[in-house]
């Protein structure tokens, strides 16, 4: 069974999750929302899911099929009270006015390329804090595979010199016996 230390040692990992990344950003840049409303519909009929007021101002986001934000402004302090009694958020209101569209955006790809820098940016930084830390413990564990190594020759060179000092011994000793 692989480890997971061993896979997040292969790079195509990460080029894998980067090009995952950078598709997606693409695909959400190139293909435009569209509303599904046009300038012609004169009516909307819609439930209210926020509402302000500031002064004689109304601003009303309500969604059906798509959110929309509706302005109105009070024509007069008893029209704004009726309006505060009698709708809340959740009611189901009906709306006439004119539909316009608003400007193009000007920071159209600001969001969505900053957020591809930024999610590249600490994609690659954790890469690269993970794998120092993987070959950190990489080399520590040859490390220490290394020292028991290096004590094991040590051990069966000292046994060996103990049986070649032996063996002189040995030898010395027949040799003297016979003269």
């Amino acid at each position: 069974m692989i480890k997971l230390r061993t896979i997040l040692l292969h790079d195509y990992i990460y080029y894998i999750l980067l090009s995952i990344t950078v598709l997606i950003t693409i695909i959400n840049i190139l293909i435009p929302r569209q509303s599904i409303y046009n300038e012609n519909i004169k009516s909307i009929r819609a439930k209210i899911i926020s509402s302000s007021i500031t002064g004689d101002k109304l601003n009303l986001t309500i969604k059906n099929k798509e959110k929309l934000l509706i302005t109105y402004y009070f024509k007069s302090k008893q029209e704004k009270i009726n309006f505060q009694k009698n709708y809340h958020l959740g009611d189901i209101i009906e709306v006439k006015g004119d539909l316009s569209i608003p400007k193009k955006n000007t920071t159209k790809y600001l969001f969505p390329v900053v957020f591809a820098m930024i999610l590249v940016v600490v994609l690659a930084f954790g890469i690269l804090l993970m794998r120092n830390s993987l070959v950190k413990l990489t080399i520590e564990e040859r490390s220490n595979q290394l020292e028991e190594m290096v004590t094991q020759i040590q051990t069966n060179f000292e046994s060996g010199l103990h049986t070649h000092w032996n063996l002189v011994a040995g030898l010395n000793n027949a040799a003297q016996g016979k003269h």
